[in-house]
């Protein structure tokens, strides 16, 4: 990829205020739109083109990848001796023509990544619209050109609440041009920029490819597992669909008991287990205290080491970023809190240290070895003026105050499921929680599309599963296996054996469930545990390819960078065809070893591998290894 093809029109100077230049920058100190005297830097892997007033220094830094990818990085600083406010920060990019069409994705609690392409009659915008980066939207767009076939992605690395902006323009004696503006939500910023300071747009990451279906995230993948390695993909059970806050100390004994026979690694506490005398949990979130009567009722020290005497790790659930009414640090301290939504103000050093004090507590007196942050509030207005830019600052250094502390700690990030999945959240958090429906159909459809946009080493999938008794599914008296397919098991699914374990692959896995299953699932989810961890390195770094997404059937390809081994599952929902034949991607000048025979990589890229015996809400798996 040529960056000419992004931004060549953005130097040039046209005769308009419109779409000229990288940035569009308004504030105090006047607006910015263009690059008349831009100073142009070639640097070892790229370039940095920079502008610069009485008051403000403006970089744009281009870094380029060997597989067409491009990581933008944008910065505004104030180089004057006073304070400035700004009212619009937006880096930009230009390309040719005006036929388009624009794929973007809505989010919304347990329907989270429905994604859509749309045709660009004049604008397509997307954003944010609140504290939470996926809140309504997730931060990518892409554009398909009608006229040539090729889809051009960009990625946001939000750090702020943002705001992505196509439009489709004509100008006199340049006709249709298209512009991308990504940045800051303007929506009430007045941004205070104090002497000397930078201020730090949202990163890009863009690239063109032919991918349609899929968007080509195996780029990002690849850039995003090599920049950012995972440091590990655990097993993890989570309490939390088991019995939601119906915390039991002797129930739970058993179910980890279950868990480390058959594998796990962290047995994680979900809510239930904090609260006060006389109030429900609901009422002392932001207290963050053992209930002494109800959940462990005092116990959860003793539960805790009995947890790591199985040699598994102790995990808890909290919401450091709220608090309730009824709680004692909000009635305390009401001005850590912002407005009436009870939300933590991250922009206050003080709140973080507060906050950091309590994770501290909690982890020496329990030996917490992981934590899921979730955030079950939000508020749609910075106080700050600043579209939560400070907020964002103040989360990133609590975290990063845990790290330096705990250094082996894991982190899940969760926002009401998947509001803030995303890859600036992910360079700190370990991974995420992708959503409170959790069952196996519409979860890979949520999970399909949000390895559109970030890689699957930083998803947690889960299983969560029930054995029932009497249900006549295939003539079986037998248990059979029944998933819940919502977010409280009043929607129930049941689908192959294959289909869950499948599912279960990229990133961290888990189970929120009772395991006391019969003794032959428990023996093939043991096996299939087992089999995981030794397979974790590749899953660790493996890139993702969609190559058949439809309503009734997904076939997802999970590789390494060379091609050495490449995983292929093939997920159906109703069934209307005996085969399928798939292209997989693959190395053509190698051999591959199927099935017992040897293939090349040239016959099976030409000729496809044809699935046949297709049976309704099943996984078959296809597994090339490379000949050496």
């Amino acid at each position: 990829m040529k960056l000419s093809r992004f931004i060549a029109n953005g130097i040039r100077e046209f005769n308009t205020d419109t779409i000229t230049g990288l940035f569009l920058v308004q504030g105090s100190f006047g607006m910015i739109d263009g690059l008349v005297n831009y100073d142009e830097q070639k640097t070892d892997n790229g370039v940095v083109y920079s502008y610069q007033t009485d008051k403000v220094l403006l970089r744009a830094e281009f870094t380029f990848f060997a597989d067409g990818g491009v990581l933008r990085r944008d910065t505004v600083k104030n180089i004057s001796s006073e304070d400035i406010t700004a009212y619009r920060l937006t880096s930009r990019f230009t390309l040719e023509g005006g036929e388009y069409d624009v794929f973007t994705q809505s989010n919304c609690w347990q329907h989270e990544g429905v994604g859509r392409w749309s045709t660009l009659a004049t604008q397509i915008t997307t954003e944010s619209t609140g504290v939470r980066t996926c809140e309504s939207a997730s931060p990518l767009t892409a554009l398909f050109n009608k006229q040539n076939g090729k889809v051009t992605v960009f990625y946001l690395f939000p750090n702020c609440q943002w705001k992505i902006n196509v439009a489709r323009k004509s100008m006199p004696g340049i006709r249709d041009t298209v512009t991308v503006e990504t940045g800051l939500n303007d929506a009430g910023l007045r941004m205070l920029i104090k002497a000397g300071e930078t201020i730090n747009l949202p990163e890009i990451f863009f690239y063109e490819c032919e991918d349609k279906v899929g968007l080509g995230s195996h780029i990002l993948h690849n850039y995003y597992n090599n920049a950012y390695p995972r440091k590990k993909l655990p097993a993890i059970y989570n309490t939390w669909l088991y019995k939601f806050t119906a915390v039991d100390f002797d129930d739970l004994v058993k179910q980890a008991d279950i868990a480390k026979d058959l594998g796990f690694e962290y047995f994680a506490i979900d809510a239930g287990w904090f609260g006060e005398e006389g109030k429900s949990w609901v009422e002392t979130v932001g207290d963050w205290f053992e209930s002494p009567v109800t959940g462990f009722k005092g116990k959860m020290k003793e539960f805790s080491n009995y947890v790591r005497s199985l040699g598994l790790k102790f995990g808890l659930w909290v919401e450091p970023e709220r608090a309730s009414k009824g709680s004692n640090n909000y009635n305390k301290n009401p001005e850590h809190y912002i407005s009436k939504d009870f939300l933590s103000d991250y922009a206050n050093p003080e709140v973080v240290d507060k906050l950091f004090s309590i994770i501290c507590r909690l982890v020496d007196t329990y030996n917490v070895e992981y934590f899921k942050f979730d955030f079950n509030r939000t508020v749609g207005y910075d106080e700050y003026n600043s579209a939560f830019y400070r907020y964002m600052q103040g989360q990133r250094a609590f975290v990063e105050k845990i790290r330096q502390r705990y250094p082996n700690i894991y982190l899940t990030n969760c926002a009401s499921g998947g509001f803030r999945i995303d890859l600036e959240q992910a360079k700190f958090f370990d991974s995420f929680w992708i959503t409170d429906n959790q069952g196996p159909v519409e979860g890979l459809r949520i999970y399909t599309e949000l390895i559109k946009r970030v890689p699957a080493s930083i998803v947690e999938t889960y299983n969560v599963q029930k054995a029932v008794k009497g249900l006549p599914v295939n003539d079986c008296e037998d248990d059979v296996i029944i998933s819940c397919n919502d977010a409280n098991w009043k929607s129930l699914a049941h689908v192959e054996k294959a289909y869950p374990f499948n599912f279960l692959s990229g990133g961290p896995i888990g189970y929120s469930c009772d395991l006391n299953f019969p003794e032959w699932y428990k023996k093939d989810t043991k096996e299939f545990l087992s089999n995981y961890a030794s397979d974790v390195e590749f899953w660790k770094n493996a890139n993702v390819r969609i190559l058949v997404n439809t309503d009734n059937q997904v076939v997802l390809q999970y590789a390494n960078d060379n091609f050495d081994k490449v995983v292929i599952h093939y997920f159906t929902k109703t069934v209307t065809q005996d085969q399928l034949t798939i292209f997989p991607v693959v190395d053509k000048n190698a051999n591959y070893l199927l099935d017992g025979n040897t293939v090349s990589g040239l016959e099976l890229a030409l000729d496809g591998y044809t699935f046949t015996s297709i049976c309704e809400y099943d996984c078959k798996t296809l597994v090339l290894n490379k000949v050496k």
